[in-house]
């Protein structure tokens, strides 16, 4: 059963071109067919493995549709005696540009993996050390191409720390150059008139988008939204050494979209059903970070 679907470009490395093979863009299952029989599971010019961390051997497999068909996606984990794993499941976590942040859980791994389509000449799948075992993978997980290659990536987890007087985040970045995670605190900018505590400890930001990404007046900056449709995006320059995150409020809803969900307030509703956001071409702002960020909003 068709749970949810990823809005993927596998052709959008540099230098690939669209054709019947190469998809400028497809709708993805987010959950992998697993519990099939060998001869069940496809294998073509998209398949790559990599060893899970318990030792294992993953293969990753997909079948491509053209839109507005949902293509599909197979994973096989066989272990050294070449025995399979049933009892096992992977969902997609991000799809950005031509990567896709998969998780999977077969036998006693968690393991998060790295596809790349890498133009279909030589697809790869690369398996992310284990961040700090403090750390938990939530929706919040961003894959971040960089410098239009897509064997160069960050991988961040935005961690929130609160307290009964303050809130920060940690952000857990992994670099596939070091092939290390590094963590850093990013603080809040409560000088910020739009950044308001009671916003910011009710913010889940399942949705991200590249807010900004560029050299602006000799300095590199990439500026990611973390959005929550109620309480407003939630934004960072993850590669500055001091990071700071500020939030900017959304619009409220329109009357007419806003449901009382058995007393509790629309706030606690899905807000997907009555609003949406998705990005836009615009500009690049002055050096310092984008007042408003460059995305469509829909009420």
């Amino acid at each position: 059963m068709l749970s949810a679907v990823y809005f993927w470009h596998p052709s959008a490395t540099a230098g690939s071109s669209c054709s019947d093979r190469h998809r400028a863009w497809v709708l993805l299952d987010t959950v992998a067919y697993t519990d099939m029989d060998e001869d069940e599971i496809p294998h073509n010019a998209t398949s790559a493995t990599a060893c899970t961390s318990s030792g294992a051997t993953a293969e990753v497999t997909l079948e491509l549709a053209d839109p507005p068909g949902v293509s599909s996606w197979f994973v096989r984990c066989t272990t050294k005696t070449k025995s399979a794993h049933r009892l096992f499941c992977a969902r997609v976590v991000r799809a950005e540009g031509s990567l896709l942040l998969l998780r999977v859980f077969a036998g006693s791994s968690d393991d998060l993996f790295v596809y790349s389509a890498g133009s279909w000449t030589q697809p790869s799948l690369h398996l992310l050390p284990r961040p700090n075992p403090s750390c938990k993978v939530t929706d919040g997980v961003a894959i971040l191409p960089r410098g239009g290659d897509d064997r160069q990536y960050l991988v961040v987890i935005p961690e929130m720390q609160l307290t009964h007087r303050d809130c920060s985040y940690v952000l857990h970045v992994f670099s596939s150059q070091t092939e290390r995670w590094s963590a850093k605190v990013a603080a809040l900018d409560w000088d910020d008139e739009e950044t308001d505590y009671n916003n910011i400890v009710f913010h889940r930001g399942g949705k991200v988008n590249v807010v900004d990404a560029g050299d602006h007046g000799g300095g590199g900056c990439l500026v990611v939204g973390w959005v929550d449709l109620w309480q407003g995006i939630l934004t960072c320059d993850v590669l500055d050494a001091n990071p700071v995150m500020r939030l900017i409020q959304l619009p409220p809803t329109r009357s007419g979209n806003m449901v009382d969900d058995y007393g509790m307030g629309y706030e606690m509703t899905n807000a997907q059903s009555c609003r949406d956001m998705s990005p836009r071409q615009q500009a690049p702002p002055p050096r310092g970070g984008p007042r408003a960020p460059p995305l469509r909003f829909s009420d």
